[in-house]
């Protein structure tokens, strides 16, 4: 069991999907403080939503590495 958490940890294509899930939270932390900044009128629950968006992705991702540590990033069985 404890192998399979390690190489889990070490998985090129979980890292490379952790790196894009960092992307994409830097992005909408950018839109974010750009809006901020231009004064926009976001809602008063829109930090909320936000932050749940962003556990969805690490909970999902943190779920992958220990259910599915080599899992392909592709699903190819229909061709």
């Amino acid at each position: 069991m404890l192998r399979e958490l390690a190489s889990g940890v070490t998985s090129k294509d979980r890292n490379t999907e952790m790196v894009l899930l960092a992307g994409s939270a830097a992005f909408v932390f950018v839109a974010w403080r750009a809006l901020d900044a231009a004064a926009f009128g976001l809602p008063a629950n829109f930090a909320r939503i936000v932050t749940q968006f962003l556990l969805s992705g690490i909970v999902g991702h943190i779920g992958l590495r220990i259910v599915a540590p080599r899992a392909s990033g592709q699903w190819d069985s229909f061709s």
